[in-house]
């Protein structure tokens, strides 16, 4: 069984970025998007026209999640998975996200993925919850549909409402 993160948020967030789960190499160094092939910080640089974000200390990068007021968390609390893919993901369980909603000031919600919507759908059906949410072409490399640039265009699109 895998086991996701703790939540990035403090009281002056606004956007929540929820991924799915994060990778085995995240979940080893409790680091979110740690993977290096991963795009999610290049999104992030590209963003908020910071060139430097890929090259900084995680928790400078945290830091600058908080400047923007970015949180970040998972639908998924664990599931059962071999390896790291979104695909093998199975017996999923759901992070508590109503009640992070309701102690928060979180005024939007992007989802990073088709996985973290689809999961995010069952999540809010499960718990007769209407939310509103946009979707992120997923920051995977393995998402092979979008290249990194046309991934860029779609994040900023969306992502410009949190300036």
């Amino acid at each position: 069984m895998k086991k996701g993160l703790k939540p990035i948020i403090d009281k002056n967030s606004r956007t929540l970025i929820l991924g799915s789960l994060p990778g085995n190499q995240s979940i080893l160094n409790q680091k979110y998007y740690d993977n290096k092939t991963n795009h999610f910080w290049k999104l992030i640089s590209f963003v908020f026209e910071n060139r430097y974000i890929d090259f900084i200390d995680y928790n400078d990068k945290l830091k600058f999640l908080e400047k923007h007021h970015i949180a970040l968390w998972d639908v998924i609390k664990c599931a059962d998975r071999e390896g790291s893919l979104d695909s093998n993901i199975k017996n999923e369980e759901y992070n508590d996200l109503k009640n992070l909603l309701t102690n928060s000031h979180i005024k939007r919600i992007y989802v990073n993925g088709r996985k973290a919507e689809n999961s995010l759908k069952k999540y809010l059906k499960i718990n007769n919850l209407k939310i509103d949410y946009k979707y992120l072409p997923s920051s995977s490399s393995l998402n092979a549909k979008y290249s990194v640039s046309e991934k860029a265009k779609e994040w900023k699109k969306i992502m410009i409402n949190t300036m």
